[in-house]
């Protein structure tokens, strides 16, 4: 009998063995076929139908978050490789002049989007929810990305550049005027380009007025 009674305990507990590896594969199937959010929140947009496919970064579910919120701003190619993740972002609200939002750059689409013909990159803004904004409300965002001070810069309309040389037109003492070649730096968001070599403070550039 206790021979019996041993066979009958190991079969089930092979049974049960089996049994939850089968749950194990079941759940591992459902994990690997459900979409997680990051955060906690009410689903506002489903952008895919069951059967579409989606490419890497592309948006399928639009969330808006009890406690964050997500700003999707068009960066133009030009920019889109400048920027980095987690960098600081400042946001402005149409529906809120003068009124400035901090959120955190977290990620990219790969993929680009045609507006009007011009292909830009969605960049996904992380904000903390504030009282009064709404989903889909009109947003700008700027990024510093370098910050330098006490350097010379001048307006950048006034360089020339010419077989990737980049020129100013300088007056003398006399009035004789002369091209100069300078070195940029970095691009300010004022139209002012800083001059790192060619140029010292307090020399006279000649304007396209002149």
């Amino acid at each position: 009998l206790d021979s019996t009674e041993n066979k009958k305990d190991s079969i089930g507990e092979a049974r049960s063995a089996i049994a939850q590896a089968e749950i194990q594969k079941i759940n591992a199937e459902i994990r690997k076929n459900t979409i997680y959010a990051p955060f906690a929140g009410i689903v506002t947009n489903i952008e895919k139908e069951v059967g579409e496919s989606a490419s890497l970064g592309e948006r399928v579910i639009s969330v808006l978050g009890k406690d964050k919120l997500e700003v999707v701003l068009q960066v133009s190619e030009l920019d889109v490789s400048r920027l980095v993740l987690g960098a600081e972002i400042s946001i402005h609200l149409d529906a809120f002049p003068g009124q400035k939002f901090s959120g955190t750059l977290k990620t990219i689409n790969s993929k680009e989007t045609e507006i009007d013909g011009v292909p830009v990159y969605e960049a996904f803004v992380e904000l903390q929810s504030e009282e009064g904004v709404k989903t889909g409300m009109s947003a700008n965002g700027t990024v510093i990305i370098e910050t330098k001070n006490d350097v010379l810069a001048i307006p950048s309309y006034l360089v020339k550049k010419a077989n990737n040389v980049n020129t100013v037109e300088v007056v003398d003492e006399k009035g004789n005027k002369s091209e100069r070649i300078v070195t940029l730096g970095i691009l300010g968001t004022d139209s002012m380009v800083e001059i790192t070599s060619g140029l010292s403070e307090g020399e006279r550039i000649v304007s396209i007025s002149e």
